[in-house]
């Protein structure tokens, strides 16, 4: 396909077997194969001007450099990510890469920018009534004020989060919610509190048949006496 593409100059179509040839080499973790396929459908996706492509190739590549651990040029697909989504007017994709620049800048320890573009990325999914997206931006912040020791606050921003989660139907969202504020509480010696929470934690796993998941509130039960 990719040959007959070339031989007819349809770029249009060559651009889609780039990506899809780069999206079987990523979910078989070939990811160089996945990055130059990513950069070659991105290439050509810019010469017939689609942007919502080139957008996606970036914020791909992005992912792959972020599960990697290398922040810096996940940062950069991010940000070329969002500038095309911009262009695009993608509302979605644009609240996606916010929230990953937002965690590039956890990762990095620089909390005050992070939280720049989680409420960035807040605003948008508010806008597109995304109550999933917003509880999993409301998670990462909960997580920063956490790691600074701020436990209150960062409770609110967890029993919000579950709100959300609870009202769009993500179980596995508020199950996790769930388990993190337990930990804070566990934490702070309060062991009734803490296995309530991973009871609730628990419960959420069984109505979606997540027995790992069970197993691992089953041994955090143990530890609240």
């Amino acid at each position: 396909m990719l040959e007959i593409a070339k031989k007819e100059d349809n770029k249009t179509i060559e651009t889609k077997v780039y990506m899809d040839m780069a999206f079987i080499h990523d979910v078989n973790n070939n990811l160089p194969a996945a990055l130059e396929n990513y950069y070659n459908a991105a290439m050509l996706a810019d010469q017939v001007g689609d942007n919502g492509t080139k957008a996606k190739a970036h914020y791909n590549m992005a992912t792959i450099y972020d599960d990697l651990g290398k922040i810096d040029p996940a940062m950069i697909h991010y940000y070329c990510s969002l500038s095309y989504d911009g262009e695009a007017e993608n509302i979605d994709g644009q609240a996606l890469s916010l929230n990953n620049i937002g965690n590039m800048y956890t990762a990095k320890y620089e909390y005050k920018t992070s939280l720049d573009y989680y409420k960035l990325a807040f605003g948008l999914t508010k806008e597109l009534d995304n109550k999933t997206g917003q509880a999993t931006i409301l998670n990462n912040i909960a997580g920063i004020f956490r790691d600074l020791g701020y436990d209150e606050k960062s409770l609110k921003y967890y029993r919000d989060a579950i709100k959300l989660d609870m009202q769009a139907g993500n179980v596995e969202g508020y199950a996790k919610s769930y388990d993190l504020a337990g930990d804070i509480m566990l934490k702070n010696g309060q062991h009734d509190k803490a296995k309530n929470l991973y009871v609730r934690s628990m419960l959420a796993a069984n109505e979606v048949g997540d027995t790992a998941w069970q197993e691992r509130m089953t041994e955090k039960l143990q530890m609240t006496g």
